[in-house]
This record gives structure tokens, sequence and C-alpha cells, in this order.
């Protein structure tokens, strides 16, 4: 189970086995050994460090389920996290067992943004085994709306990266045709607010980047994450 959340002043993303990213101030710390604990089944999940990290997170519905088997739900977030008290949105990812037709299992791209318990965004874009670029990734996406809130796939999901000359991605956009008879389509644009790496099993490496998320008038938090093969 991988746990992540945010908004304004605090985000992070816990991955036992690898350890968690915490952003807040503007400096991004890496924490060791972080501890998820299920709170009967699906009704939520605790997350803690022993270190200042103690968070609750509370799933708003139902998961968005991928093909590749992943599922995803939207939650809300309660507890403490770097000293300070946190009461946000953010997400709990059951990932796939590995395979599935992947190049590497894990390897690719993922996208959450958190706009409000009305609204948010993730996305999931994997390389098939032969591609050796973004432009042949199949991208697959969800769109929590509604009351009470749940998840739609998205028709045609694009997403747009900047990054800097370090690599790093620096800024994010999402074009997002809910459906083929969508006469617009959603957009965000997101800038990072702070970044880290994680190691991760296999050989792989995490960089995650913390975003804050733009749409008309609303601001949210979220993150972009990319798995690649370690140097």
């Amino acid at each position: 189970m991988i746990l992540g959340f945010g908004d304004a002043s605090v985000a992070a993303v816990v991955r036992p086995g690898a350890g968690a990213l915490l952003w807040h101030d503007g400096v991004t710390r890496r924490a060791g050994d972080p501890r998820i604990e299920a709170l009967g089944g699906e009704a939520g999940w605790r997350a803690t460090d022993g270190n200042g990290l103690d968070v609750v997170l509370e799933p708003l519905g139902g998961p968005a389920s991928f093909a590749d088997g992943t599922r995803e739900w939207l939650c809300r977030v309660r507890g403490t996290a770097a000293g300070v008290a946190v009461e946000c949105l953010g997400h709990a990812v059951a990932e796939a067992a590995p395979g599935r037709g992947w190049k590497r299992p894990g390897l690719g791209r993922e996208v959450a943004a958190w706009l409000g318990d009305d609204l948010a965004v993730a996305l999931r874009a994997r390389r098939p085994s032969r591609a050796k670029n973004h432009e042949a990734e199949e991208v697959s996406g969800f769109v929590w709306r509604g009351d009470p809130v749940g998840p739609h796939p998205i028709d045609d999901p694009r997403l747009s990266t900047a990054y800097a000359g370090d690599g790093v991605q620096r800024r994010a956009g999402l074009e997002l045709w809910e459906t083929e008879e969508s006469e617009f389509p959603l957009r965000l644009a997101g800038e990072t607010v702070g970044e880290g790496e994680l190691e991760l099993a296999g050989g792989l490496r995490l960089r995650c980047a913390f975003l804050r998320w733009h749409h008309g008038g609303r601001v949210g938090a979220g993150r972009y994450d990319i798995v690649r093969a370690g140097a």
C-alpha cells in the first residue's frame, strides 16, 4: 500500500520498504521505515514513522480500478506531520502484482491532483514492453466528482511536462477529455514546490515532485512521480 497527502503547507508520500518523503516549509526530507496499518479492511489506513508522522486516511468512497489491477482511493487525511496538524486530502494506492506486459514492473509515471472533496484526478502512464519513449505510453485516468464523490474513467487523458536541466519535472499540465461527448476538456496546471527521490525494489528509483495544482480559481495539491531504472 502507498499513501500520499498534501495541502499548501505540507505534503508526503509513504512507501513501506522504501521510506517516506515529507515536504514542509519549502524543504523535503526523507523519513525511513514508515509503517502502514489497515484500519479494518478498506475502512482506512494509518501511517506512522516514530518521528512525528501519524496520520489516518479515510476513503471518501469506493476506489478507482485501473486495467492493470491497481486500485486508488481518494481520502480525507487527519493527524500530524513535520510537527504540524494535518487536515487535507490524499490517496491510498494498492498496486497491482508485477507484470501485465509492462517493460518493467512499476516503471512509468503517476500523477495525483486533489482540488477538493468534489474534484480530484489520478493518472497512470505505462510503457508496453517494446516501447522506448513517452509517445508510446498507455495513459489511463479517473476523475472524482459528484455527491457523494466517486471515480469516473477519463476517455482521453493527456499529460504534458516541463523539465529542468537536471531532469526533474518542474511544471505539468493535464488536459482531460472525460467522455467522447465532452465539449471542453478539464484542464489543470501544476508547478513543483518540492521534490525528492527514493530507492525502490528491483533497482528502480522514484523521482517524486510535490505539486501545487490550479483549476480555474481553485488551488489544490498532489504529486507527479516518475519511476525509472536505477543508474
